[in-house]
């Protein structure tokens, strides 16, 4: 056995001993003479930069704008960007400057692909093709210096010297060295000793035709360097190297990122070591040295593996028998010279001795990914491409355009666990807590931000000062994946404005339900609970989703995972415990004290959770005589500043108009601190009396602005499956198509950002009249009485548009004051809709009105009502979901979470302002009283004399056509939702009664609105049960 061993040991170690003697040479080599200068060249060939950029919108300008600023001529070299998926907003600040924009769309997208169409766009008039990466910065004198060295005409290739351009964490700094020592080993060494240098895959130029040739029969994945290396080696090319011509590169930043890459390098080497080592024969006969070097590079043990396995064995062979290990230790302090020899002299500080700490653990990682080599070089699931389901299978659904973040909330392996997809915008990394930013932060000046201060580290800041509610500080539009020893899960926004989360129960999140479907390999049921209560409301059934086994979550909210210490946290914290071992002692006295407290705390731990991170308790202020003059001075500067921290630097902006005190409030303070281009947005109706357009002409005239108008006429339905297959959830509400409309219309020509009014009444507080009604009706006792009128009208035999309908209506409001606005079908309606009622319809809870004030009720309408349900669930739902379809910017100034803070501690006689409870009853009120008081001298008069009217969508204008009727009637007919869900007869009776309402001219508006939302509900929920559980694509 000891001999087998000494077999192993010596077999292994001359393999190691191979690898190492290699690096060691090639690093000495590295120190003989300097490579010498080209020559000026005499004349300017012509270049073709060509920049490959998958989805770079936050990085592909600076790189942009480095290539302009060459000091060669401008007319001997193009920029040449090539989009692949890149924002629309993106490709037009970028077709505005001196570029060559190339744009593509690969249903699998390779950096090859994306070359070979760039070459064939851009035809053959170059002597040079240049290739960066997006996230490249080339100094001034780059192109220069390659052209000199092309001058002399046996250069055909050239590598420059890649080199980090940010240095701002111990991962960043690693990964620079790594790729010194790259350039030491295997470009610098290689040159000196008459030998081709490396390629990287950027800052490499080649003589055009043979760049454009060779191409064409590149079809790498990935690793399409190593591809195009060991091609144009192979066909005797030699490549020359520019050791002190520059081009600046972005760095591995956090673990994640650095596991993914590696693992994909390692796969690259792999494959291609198989694929060209048929060639080694005829190479070695041909004594084509750099083949067969480059070829022996892809059999060699990476680095990182070659140092940290060889340490362990040294330690292994040693405890077994010290004369063994010895020269196992002498082949280590070689490989320590051979990289020391090759690290820069300007990185040897104490910041490398802090960061060589990571080392062990990255080695770990890499060991880690031998074993997942298989698909590391797969094309990748395309995040905006989404999975639509078909019972038959899977088919990719080209119509969803949503970005895509998905992973798993666990607390194993919390220091490795990846979150997939779209890169984080920032992220943070540290002994206890790796956290992933998604999105933008609005308020950094208030949390005190440095410039060096990422979004990422500021939310780590806020988690750690207190993890049950640190997020909410955090004023945005984000999502954040945060992994920790003691808590780990995923949050949203306050206001839910960034992507949809949706989350299995194993933990396993995404931000498609359709992907995670997929990756489950599982088929979501429909709940049909929550489907009834969207054709009662417009939108699911709270905290529940559309289909069983999988969640949403909700705006301002997180799921999360929790181990025993993590639970006791905040106890721990406020008792000032010294360790965690008292932590942990509290936790068995509970066991032995309160076994059933105890057994409730344990079912809280280790299992996915749902909480929110925002408290949003109802606050009461009064103040009897308020210095109104003083909160309106405040109000204006806060929501100036809240546009100062959207708008940041933007050249254009954009806002939308729709001629009433909130858009016009923006528009107003935007324009004080705001002196450039604004566009401004106008959504109408033709043939409404109602119509908001001459207002917004007329502010736009006032103020300025670059003015767009679209009217809605009713056609816009067929979009209906397209927004359907978007949102991914069955959704409708009257502003739906405004939004879809506004969003549609800006186009490719897109502002910077634009600003939105949205949410501004729900943070003062509507209804004001109903909340008064209900607290007198509780007050006096009427309540019970009212209900019983309201069961009684609600029978589909008053339900004519009449009077008594009106009284319902009405009543429903006041008596639902707490649920938000019920348009849709009533309890009874809905009930006759259903095959089975009993099981597939419960009824809303009604929540507890607080009736000790009317302030009181006021301030508990406001949260409940306003901010949680129409604000976080309907509103911005709504216009960020459309947003995000269009690819356009928008914000909400009225949603400023200072602006929040302040409006929670106001007066509600200065949001409310009525002389008595009473008046306010009678309709005799002025509501957003501060807003108005503040803006009524910067508006037009025409403005701030209007009756406050319409505002609403006339849905009915959408079924006005009984053609288009006659379709949508067959096309509900025919759906499979009627062979277990809906009865078919009540449906067909609903919609031959609609005929009538749609035929008849005039009547009570509300009657028709609510006929045609409940159309539009039934119709919605059609399209989406086609879409998602039938597997059938509709179009209108």
């Amino acid at each position: 056995m000891e001999h087998i061993l000494n077999i192993f040991d010596w077999l292994l170690y001359i393999w190691f001993a191979i690898n190492i003697l290699y690096l060691l040479v090639y690093s000495l080599a590295s120190r003989r003479r300097d490579l010498p200068l080209p020559p000026p060249a005499k004349e300017h060939k012509r270049f073709a930069i060509l920049i490959p950029a998958y989805r770079e919108d936050a990085v592909i300008h600076e790189c942009v704008h480095s290539c302009l600023e060459q000091d060669y001529p401008a007319d001997c070299f193009d920029t040449v960007v090539i989009s692949d998926r890149m924002q629309p907003e993106t490709n037009a600040s970028l077709a505005v400057l001196p570029v060559r924009l190339v744009e593509v769309h690969f249903e699998k997208s390779t950096k090859s692909k994306s070359l070979n169409a760039a070459m064939a766009a851009i035809g053959n008039d170059y002597d040079i093709a240049l290739v960066l990466d997006a996230d490249n910065v080339i100094p001034y004198d780059y192109l220069s210096d390659i052209n000199d060295l092309f001058a002399n005409p046996e250069v055909e290739i050239v590598q420059t010297h890649r080199s980090a351009k940010n240095l701002n964490n111990d991962m960043a700094l690693l990964d620079a060295i790594s790729e010194e020592i790259n350039n030491t080993i295997f470009r610098l060494g290689h040159a000196k000793l008459g030998l081709s240098a490396a390629l990287i895959g950027s800052g490499m130029a080649f003589r055009y035709d043979l760049f454009r040739d060779t191409m064409a029969d590149i079809k790498a994945v990935g690793g399409f360097d190593r591809e195009l290396e060991l091609t144009l080696l192979y066909r005797g090319k030699r490549f020359y190297y520019l050791p002190e011509t520059f081009v600046f590169d972005e760095k591995i930043q956090n673990t994640g990122d650095f596991s993914r890459q590696r693992r994909r390098w390692l796969s690259a080497q792999w494959h291609y070591c198989q694929t060209f080592a048929k060639f080694l024969w005829k190479a070695l006969v041909a004594r084509n040295w750099d083949f067969c070097d480059k070829l022996f590079q892809q059999l060699s043990i990476p680095r990182l593996l070659l140092m940290g396995f060889t340490f362990l064995f040294s330690v292994l062979f040693t405890v077994y028998r010290w004369t063994w290990g010895l020269k196992w230790w002498l082949l280590l302090v070689l490989l320590a010279v051979a990289l020391l020899v090759a690290v820069p002299k300007r990185f040897c500080t104490s910041r490398l001795a802090m960061a060589l700490q990571k080392i062990p653990y990255t080695f770990l990682l890499m060991a880690g990914n031998i074993f997942k080599l298989r698909g590391a070089t797969r094309p990748l699931y395309i995040p905006g491409m989404g999975w639509r389901k078909n019972r038959k299978g899977y088919t990719i659904n080209k119509s969803i355009s949503k970005q895509m973040i998905y992973g798993k909330i666990t607390l194993e392996d919390w220091r490795t666990v990846c979150v997939e997809g779209e890169e984080p915008e920032s992220s943070f990394e540290s002994y206890n807590l790796r956290l992933f930013f998604f999105g933008t932060l609005y308020n950094r000046d208030i949390l005190q931000a440095t410039p060096d201060d990422t979004n990422a580290k500021l939310a780590a800041d806020a988690f750690l000062s207190d993890p049950a509610y640190g997020f909410s500080r955090l004023d945005g539009s984000f999502t954040i994946v945060y992994y920790s020893e003691n808590e780990c899960g995923v949050v949203r926004d306050h206001h839910g404005t960034h992507y949809p989360v949706y989350c299995h129960i194993d933990g396993n999140f995404a931000t498609s339900w359709q992907f995670l479907e997929d990756q489950l390999k599982e088929n979501f049921e429909p709940n049909l609970v929550s489907l009834s209560t969207f054709l009662q409301r417009g939108i699911l059934k709270k905290n529940n989703f559309a289909l069983f086994d999988v969640h949403s979550l909700g705006a301002g909210e997180k799921f999360y995972m929790l181990t025993e210490l993590g639970y006791l946290m905040p106890v721990w914290a406020s008792v000032k415990l010294e360790t965690q071992a008292k932590v942990h002692s509290m936790f068995d006295s509970l066991k032995e004290r309160n076994p059933g407290l105890y057994e409730k705390v344990a079912d809280d731990i280790y299992c996915l959770k749902r909480d929110s991170v925002f408290e949003h308790e109802p606050k009461v202020a009064t103040e009897r005589n308020p210095d109104v003059e003083a909160y309106s001075r405040r109000y204006g500067e806060l929501h100036a500043q809240a546009i100062r921290r959207r708008i940041g630097h933007s050249r254009r902006v954009g806002i939308l108009l729709s001629g009433g005190y909130d858009s016009g409030s923006n528009l107003a303070a935007l324009r004080s601190i705001y002196d450039g281009q604004i566009d401004s947005y106008s959504v109408g109706f033709k043939g409404d009396a109602w119509t908001e357009l001459p207002m917004a002409r007329l502010m736009s005239e006032t103020f300025g602005t670059r003015h767009h108008e679209y009217e809605i006429d009713g056609t816009e339905t067929s979009a209906l499956p397209d927004i359907v297959r978007f949102l991914g959830e069955p959704f409708m509400e009257g502003g739906l198509m405004v939004n879809y409309c506004a969003m549609r219309m800006i186009g490719d020509d897109k502002p910077d950002v634009i600003l939105g009014g949205d949410g501004s009444d729900q943070y003062f507080g509507t209804s004001g009249r109903e909340v008064a009604l209900h607290y007198l009706s509780a007050r006096i006792g009427l309540r019970p009485l009212l209900r019983g009128i309201s069961r009684l009208l609600e029978h589909e035999t008053f339900d004519t548009g009449g009077k008594l309908s009106r009284i319902n209506f009405h009543l429903d409001k006041i008596l639902h004051i707490l649920e938000g606005e019920r348009f849709g079908f009533s309890d009874s309606a809905l009930c006759a809709l259903l095959q089975n009622p009993k099981e597939d319809f419960e009824p809303v809870k009604s929540l507890r009105p607080d009736i000790h004030s009317f302030e009181h009720l006021y301030a508990q309408h406001a949260i409940l009502s306003d901010l949680e349900t129409v604000i976080n669930r309907i509103i911005l739902f709504k216009a960020s979901s459309m947003a995000r379809m269009f690819g356009n910017n928008l914000t909400y100034p009225f949603m400023d979470l200072e602006l929040f803070h302040f409006l929670q501690e106001l007066p509600v006689g200065l949001k409310c302002r009525g002389n008595s409870v009473l008046d306010i009853a009678r309709g005799r009120s002025v509501s957003k009283y501060l807003l108005k008081h503040h803006y009524k001298p910067l508006l037009p008069e025409a403005i701030t004399l209007k009756k406050k009217q319409g505002g609403f969508a006339p849905m009915p204008l959408f079924f006005r056509d009984r053609a288009r009727r006659a379709f949508f009637k067959e096309f509900i007919l025919a759906s499979g939702i009627m062979d277990n869900y809906l009865r078919r007869d009540a449906v067909e009776k609903f919609l031959t009664d609609y005929e009538q309402v749609a035929e008849k001219e005039g009547g009570w508006f509300w009657h028709r609105q609510n006929k045609a939302l409940q159309y539009f509900n039934l119709l919605t929920l059609v399209v989406w049960w086609e879409e998602f559980v039938e597997g059938h694509e509709v179009k209108f």
